[in-house]
């Protein structure tokens, strides 16, 4: 059995690679800057999840083809945010705080084919 990762200068040890495909997607966002959850029938945002990873530079999210009724609010707090994919979901409306997202230029939210 391995041991556990030993903190380095009092730091905890970072989360473990791998784990969930979910949790690999928001790791490669904070690398990246590209989040892509497209597909994976989330009725909420993985917010648990994401606190693990630095997602403020995020300047791409594909959050389309999943079952979310709202905009997630994590959303709301991606203030580099340039392209927005929430198309095929359940939305019902979008919240007129999303202006926020200054640097929003492409919003997709369509729903079809």
């Amino acid at each position: 059995m391995a041991a556990d990762p030993v903190p380095v200068f009092g730091l905890p040890p970072p989360p473990p690679l791998g784990g969930t495909a979910t949790e690999r997607a928001l790791q490669e966002a904070a690398a990246t800057g590209t989040l892509s959850l497209t597909g994976r029938r989330l009725r909420c945002f993985p917010e648990a999840a994401a606190q693990r990873w630095d997602l403020s530079d995020t300047t791409a999210a594909d959050l389309s083809r999943n079952r979310f009724a709202a905009l997630p609010p994590a959303v709301l707090g991606l203030p580099c945010l340039e392209l927005l994919s929430l198309s095929h979901n359940s939305l019902r409306s979008v919240p007129a705080h999303i202006a926020n997202l200054s640097n929003l230029t492409y919003l997709n939210i369509r729903w079809g084919g």
